[in-house]
Order: C-alpha cells, then sequence, then structure tokens
C-alpha cells in the first residue's frame, strides 16, 4: 500500500483545509435543511480520539496525521449555527434497481428491489458516521482506481468519500460532515405515476439483513406480482434511528429498467480452490452475462449467470463482468486476489438459546460445505421447539432448511451427515417419540431437492449413531442401544433390517462406521463388559462375509476418532487420558502400530480425523476455548489454532467435525456456546440467554 511521508501528510493538511469545509468532490458541506440537532459532544469526542490505537500495519505517524485532521474538521462543524442534513443527504439511495424473479421454483411471481448502502462518511459500515470510521480509512490510505474504475479491493470502494477515486486525507471531510448520523432501516415506496402520489411499498429493510458479502452493504426487499401489477415506479428511502430526514432515491421503473451491477463475491480466494461466483444485479429480463476472470481462472469466461471455475496461480487478476438487456449494458471491474491457502472462518448461523448438540460437515458433490447440527427453534414467546438444521450455500450466501421440528427432535449426542457416490446426502440421529427414553433412530434422504424421512424399525432408543452410504448407494447406520449392544441398521431396496454386531449387556460407546469401495464394513467403538466399573477397550471390527471379525486397538480409551486413509486403510486416533499424550494408530496386516502424537503447542485430542487426498491425516479439535487443527506434514505435524471462544462471555467451543474433500478442501464445523443478555428483549428483569454461533473453517490444502 502506498506510505506518503509526515511532511508530506502535513503540506497535504493544510492545503486541504479550507476545502474541508466548503465542500469536497460531490459531498459539499452546504446549508442545511432542517433544525438544528446535535450530534455529537466535542469533549467526548476528543477523548476517544485520544483512546484510539494505530492500526496494525499502519504508520503511527500517518494515523496521528488522520486523526489530527478529523480533530480539527470536527472543532470546525461544531461551531456550526446549524447542524443537520446537509443538502446532498448522506444515506441518499444512488443506486437502486430490480430484477424480475418469476422463474424461481417454488415461489409466486415476484421481482427484488436491490440497492447498495450508501456510506456518508460509515467507512466501517456499521450504520452510523463515528470515530471508528477512521480506522478503515488509515488502514486502506492511499489506494485508488485504475483506468477501469477497478479498486484493489472490495473493502476498498465505500471508503472514498469524496469520490475523487483515490483514498486520502480529503476523505477525513465526509466523516466530519456526516459525523453521527446512520441508518437504522430502509422504507419502500411506489407509485402509478413518476410524479406520484407515492405511498409505502411493503414492510420496511433494517439495517443489519444487508449482505456484507460484497465489499459494501447490498439490500433486497420482495415486491409481489399484485404490487408490480399495479405499480411501475418504486424508490427508497434510508430512515435513522434519531428525527433526520433523508432523501428519497431517484424512483426507477420496473418496466425499462437497464442493468445494473451493484457488487460481485467473491475477490478474494485461495489458489487451486473452486469457486462460485455471484453479482448482485438488476434489469429488464432477458438478461446476459458475460464474465472474465483475467486469466486467473478455468475456465477463463463464462456466460453464466453463476460461473464455477477452479482458480490458477496466485496473482491479481483483473476482472470483469458485463450485464446486458435491451435497454443497455453494465460493466463491474475487480481486482481478483489469488492467494497462498489460508483459513477462512465464517458464523453459518445464530441459534438463541443453541444447546450443546454436535455439528456434522460432509462435502457435496459440487465441492461445497455443508453443516447440519441440532439447535432450539424460537416458537412463540418462551415456547421452543428442537430442530435439526440443515446449510448449505447458495452462490456466496448460507441458506437453511429445518429438517425436522418438534418438541423433543434429536437425542443422544451424535449426528452424521454423509454423502452417497451419486450425491445424495443422509442424515442420521435418534429423535424422541414420547418420554425421556422412548426415542427411535431416524435416517434422512436427500434426494433432489426433497428429504425423505426413514424411521428404522426396531431401532428403539438408540444411544449415538454414525452413518455411511455403501458402494450401491445404500446407507448403513450403527447405533448402540440404552441396555447395551451395537448394531447395524441397512437398507436394501426397500426395506430396512436389523443386525447385531456385540449382544445386549456389552456396553459400547457410540461407533464410527467407514465403508471402502469393495464393500467391506469397518468398525471403531469402545467396548466393556460387566460387572462394572467398566474399563473400555477400543476396539476394531470389520465384515468379513456374514462373520464380525473383533481386534483389540488399545486399553482404557475414554475418546478416539476414526476414518479410512486415501487407500482405504483404517487409522484411529485416540486418548488414554487427558494427561498423556494421544496416539495415531495404523492397520497393517492384522497388527496396529501406534504413534505418539505432539502435546505442544496443544495438547492434542481425538475429536475429529480426515485425511488429505494425499493421505496426511487431519486432526480436528476443541480445549473448550481454542479450535485446534493438526495437519500431518511427513514427520512433524503443523499445528495451529483456528478460532477461540474468549471473546464471548462465559464462551465455550464444542462439537467440532472435520471433512476434506476430493480436490483437498479442509472444512471443520463447530460451535462456540455463550451467554447474552436480553436476546430476546423481555419487559422487565432480563436473565442472560443461552445463544451459540454455528461456525465453519476453511482451507484450500492442494
Amino acid at each position: 500500500m502506498r506510505r506518503l511521508s509526515r511532511y508530506v501528510l502535513r503540506a497535504l493538511l493544510l492545503a486541504t483545509a479550507l476545502a474541508l469545509f466548503s465542500g469536497c468532490g460531490k459531498k459539499g458541506l452546504q446549508s442545511t435543511h432542517m433544525e438544528s440537532v446535535t450530534r455529537y459532544d466535542m469533549s467526548q469526542v476528543d477523548a476517544e480520539l485520544s483512546q484510539l490505537e494505530v492500526p496494525e500495519g499502519v504508520a503511527p505517524e500517518l494515523f496521528e496525521t488522520l486523526v489530527q485532521a478529523l480533530r480539527e474538521a470536527l472543532e470546525e462543524e461544531a461551531k456550526r449555527p446549524s447542524v443537520g442534513v446537509s443538502d446532498n443527504s448522506p444515506f441518499q439511495v444512488r443506486e437502486l434497481t430490480a430484477v424480475n424473479k418469476s422463474d424461481m421454483p417454488h415461489m409466486p411471481p415476484h421481482w427484488l428491489l436491490r440497492w447498495a448502502y450508501e456510506n456518508g462518511g460509515d467507512y466501517n459500515q456499521d450504520g452510523i458516521v463515528s470515530i471508528s470510521d477512521l480506522t478503515p480509512l488509515a488502514v486502506h490510505f492511499g489506494e485508488t482506481v485504475d483506468e477501469s474504475g477497478r479498486w484493489p479491493s472490495s473493502e476498498s470502494q465505500q471508503i472514498d468519500g469524496n469520490e475523487d477515486g483515490t483514498i486520502s486525507i480529503a476523505d477525513v471531510a465526509p466523516i466530519a460532515a456526516d459525523f453521527g448520523h446512520d441508518v437504522g432501516y430502509y422504507k419502500t415506496q411506489r407509485a402509478s405515476s413518476i410524479s406520484g402520489p407515492w405511498e409505502t411499498a411493503g414492510s420496511t429493510v433494517p439495517f443489519e439483513l444487508g449482505s456484507p458479502h460484497y465489499g459494501r452493504i447490498l439490500f433486497e426487499e420482495g415486491l409481489w406480482s399484485g404490487l408490480t401489477d399495479r405499480y411501475r415506479f418504486f424508490r427508497v428511502i434510508a430512515e435513522p434511528h434519531r428525527g433526520y430526514d433523508y432523501e428519497p432515491s431517484e424512483p426507477i421503473d420496473i418496466e425499462a429498467l437497464p442493468p445494473k451491477i451493484l457488487g460481485v463475491a467473491p475477490w478474494s480466494r485461495q489458489g487451486g480452490e473452486t469457486a462460485t461466483f455471484t453479482a448482485f444485479v438488476g434489469g429488464a429480463e432477458p438478461l446476459s452475462y458475460s464474465w472474465d476472470f483475467g486469466g486467473g481462472a478455468e475456465p477463463n469466461t463464462s456466460s453464466e449467470p453463476s460461473p464455477t471455475v477452479t482458480l490458477g496461480d496466485l496473482g491479481e487478476y483483473e476482472a470483469t463482468v458485463t450485464l446486458a438487456n435491451a435497454f443497455g449494458e453494465a460493466h463491474y471491474h475487480f481486482t481478483l486476489h489469488i492467494r497462498e491457502p489460508y483459513w477462512r472462518v465464517e458464523t453459518v448461523s445464530l441459534e438463541y438459546r443453541g444447546v450443546d448438540r454436535p455439528t456434522t460437515v460432509a462435502f457435496a458433490p459440487d465441492g461445497k460445505p455443508t453443516l447440519a447440527w441440532g439447535a432450539l427453534r424460537f416458537v412463540d414467546w418462551n415456547l421452543y421447539a428442537s430442530t435439526i438444521r440443515f446449510a448449505y450455500l447458495e452462490g456466496t450466501a448460507w441458506r437453511y432448511r429445518d429438517i425436522d421440528v418438534g418438541l423433543g427432535v434429536a437425542s443422544g449426542d451424535t449426528l452424521s451427515l454423509v454423502y452417497s457416490g451419486s450425491g445424495s446426502a443422509g442424515l442420521a440421529y435418534g429423535r424422541w417419540r414420547s418420554g425421556y427414553r422412548n426415542s427411535q433412530l431416524v435416517f434422512w434422504w436427500l434426494i433432489g431437492d426433497e428429504w425423505f424421512l426413514h424411521q428404522i424399525p426396531e431401532a428403539v432408543d438408540p444411544r449415538g449413531c454414525n452413518s455411511a452410504f455403501d458402494s450401491n448407494g445404500n446407507p448403513r447406520v450403527v447405533y448402540g442401544r440404552e441396555e447395551g449392544g451395537l448394531y447395524l441398521a441397512s437398507y436394501d431396496d426397500e426395506s430396512w433390517t436389523i443386525g447385531t454386531i456385540e449382544p445386549p449387556g456389552v456396553f459400547t460407546s457410540p461407533a464410527q462406521i467407514a465403508i471402502d469401495s469393495l464393500g467391506t464394513i469397518h468398525l471403531m467403538y469402545r467396548r466393556g463388559e460387566p460387572p462394572g466399573p467398566f474399563v473400555l477397550d477400543l476396539t476394531y471390527a470389520y465384515r468379513n462375509g456374514d462373520e464380525w471379525v473383533f481386534e483389540k486397538v488399545a486399553e482404557d480409551v475414554p475418546s478416539f476418532a476414526f476414518a479410512l486413509t486415501p487407500d482405504e486403510k483404517p487409522v484411529v486416533a485416540y486418548t488414554t487420558s487427558m494427561y498423556q499424550n494421544p496416539y495415531l494408530a495404523f492397520r497393517d496386516e492384522a497388527h496396529w502400530n501406534h504413534r505418539e502424537l505432539p502435546r505442544e503447542p496443544y495438547l492434542l485430542s481425538a475429536d475429529s480425523l480426515a485425511f488429505l487426498p494425499s493421505g496426511e491425516a487431519v486432526l480436528a479439535l476443541s480445549d473448550g476455548l481454542n479450535l485446534v487443527v493438526a495437519r500431518e506434514n511427513g514427520e512433524e505435524w503443523n499445528v495451529e489454532s483456528i478460532d477461540s471462544a474468549a471473546q464471548y462471555p462465559e464462551g465455550n467451543l464444542t462439537a467440532v467435525d472435520v471433512a476434506v474433500s476430493p480436490s483437498g478442501k479442509i472444512a471443520v464445523s463447530y460451535k462456540i456456546q455463550y451467554l447474552e443478555e436480553d436476546l430476546l428483549g423481555y419487559i422487565g428483569e432480563q436473565p442472560s440467554e443461552e445463544s451459540s454461533l454455528v461456525k465453519l473453517a476453511s482451507i484450500q490444502c492442494m
């Protein structure tokens, strides 16, 4: 990033002092059109400015110059006799469009009204212009657009407050001009004539519902066919939390709508990764697309609305998407950054009253991760229903399906999401039928876009379960029971059958199953026989014809994780106690070779195990506070903390699962449980409410 010396910055500060108050670019400080409103107290502002920390990677002298420039600009602004909204309304929507979605399956004909968040000095896009907007200005200081109007990153474009194509000290002026202004929500209006009269259309759109995936925040609001049949003109007004009056957007005519591109995602991905690109667009149908990735992807061009490509060599590429219809053409230029592999951590879902049930992650046939987890779903006031939630990616946005909802959906402590070779998904878990102990093993089968429920007969009161598809696409579910024993539920053609692996009376922990390409079923579980206290031996079993063959792997094992290597050899990671080293055991011709795993910088445990296509093992685990991933690298292990629950009150990180795609992408799902005050806005005494974040960490390793 380009840096200026402090002497040059001081000269610029003096040279732009007049410009800060006479108007810069398109956002001049001109006469106001409303009564005086006190937006800030200068003594409090000065105290907050004094406590600002220098952002990482920013020269201290640069940041101090920007702080001083903002201080002086705010002091001058505070002296003005009237402090209101400038003639150029700071949060006026200037990029409004709409797109016809009449062809969406399972949805009535409708339009989507779409617009971009106009910043008015809100450079960190949190909905209010404040001191914190100085930080992104400093981080991106000196960045400019190229000859095509292409910014270096998706975050850069919203920081150019005076819209001169350069992020400079002059961009302090919009912060001072609009300091204290905010956006609470947006209101849409409709009219049958361009001259009005205008009336409210639909519900309001809260600022929090904007999509951050495109660099700047973007919004959309559904317009059902009943509206668009009677009205052809629409506009949007930003509404603040306080009593300012912002100007409405220029109206659009949905019967003669030229193409417009508001944003593109993603701008940055890992080399070798498969990525799906989406554009946030509007315009009258039919719309044609033309993508050009500047030589950074294969294929490098596409005419699809959302192309999926494989990213190439590391570097920066000048990419473009073009949109055309009968009323014109629109271009959007962006810089595609292809980087070294790095961990991407994202929140998939926020769950109120979250419960500590496992997450499970698996890769769909298109190479995208999918997740499932158990949660409590808010029904009404203080009533909740259990649910199994399935999450998948549509473009860059997460979508959700509640597969099973009831007053007692999930039981036990296991949840298993798997895919067959043909791409069908399966999800196995225990479901309460009535009372606490009377539960049923169920298997949900995703065929096409529909989930189908299988209540497995005779599998009563299951204790944990794990599932896999065989090479013919038939599911197999292994589970225990409350009174002991280990069983295998097999689906063939049209029915389920139950086979006994361990008899009743033998205690077994939740088993893990894998099926190789020859159809051999491999199991790993802990086994103990009465009278107790049980010493639980780690036991491996495989199916040889109609018989089960059993082998003891280790003694007194509290936890383990099991998987097959790419060449289909069974491997187990296990611990013998919390104070002793974990081990990785490989089976070689009926003999188990045990290798100690490192203790530093974290004591590894056996939460979840998978293998890269090249054969290296991947362990994902939690020590309660940190998400730790250990990757085998020859004779060494690369052990790193990916995420932490430390920033949440009484945070606890749990429910870790790992999956690896055929292309070598690692995905780790997990939950962060924590307490939060007043989640549901109770009246009177406001108790702490339990909540959970469902998160996903991913990296491309090949």
